[in-house]
């Protein structure tokens, strides 16, 4: 049974935590399909920090799931940032204990890199330069490391001598939302595994 949303203050109008926002049942589902299926779906990919599974890679019932979870995700975060979004891709991970990723944003101004290398090698549709919104869901608990660390500026914000970071743990059903031009990273996850579903939002030019 779905629980209300809680919003919890992050210092932060481009980044968002939000409390009960995945049922546990669902979280449940899809730390199961990943343990299931790391050695047998054809679709998981290796990464350093473990396996990812594209959610179209689910079975139908459990994508369908998704898919609503998406959607309201998706609207949650629309009403938020005051336009409309539409969603980019979807996973799930599993960060194996030992693991961590160090600062990056998920997205970079286009006049960062040059003309020759955005026609040659990166293309000028390319989500790093189309991507506004991460959400990354907490599927279990995190007894120890596994934090999303992000800095509450954007990379295009002016310089300060104090940076300021909001902590987000890892805890089941929980999520944290921050603009891909908000550099973060992951903890080490020094307890038990952490596993996540990671989602990309672009916007649709709609007004809200």
């Amino acid at each position: 049974m779905e629980t209300d949303v809680i919003n919890i203050e992050t210092g932060s109008p481009h980044v968002f935590r939000f409390d009960n926002i995945m049922d546990a049942d669902l979280c449940d589902e899809l730390i199961s399909y990943i343990i299931n299926h790391t050695d047998k779906v054809q679709n998981a990919t290796e990464e350093p920090y473990g396996v990812s599974f594209p959610y179209t890679s689910y079975p139908p019932e459990l994508k369908t799931k998704v898919e609503h979870y998406i959607e309201k995700v998706t609207n949650l975060i629309s009403s938020l940032y005051g336009k409309s979004l539409k969603h980019d891709c979807a996973e799930t991970l599993y960060w194996k204990i030992g693991t961590s990723m160090d600062f990056h944003p998920d997205a970079m101004p286009m006049e960062n890199f040059s003309e020759e290398r955005i026609q040659n090698e990166i293309g000028i549709g390319s989500s790093i330069f189309t991507r506004v919104f991460t959400c990354i869901t907490y599927l279990n608990d995190v007894d120890e490391g596994g934090e999303t660390v992000v800095d509450r500026r954007l990379i295009t914000d002016p310089p300060e001598n104090d940076v300021s970071h909001f902590v987000s743990k890892p805890n089941k059903g929980c999520a944290v939302a921050y603009r891909t031009y908000c550099t973060h990273k992951v903890e080490e996850v020094k307890s038990n595994g952490r596993f996540t579903m990671a989602m990309f939002f672009a916007e649709d030019g709609k007004e809200i």
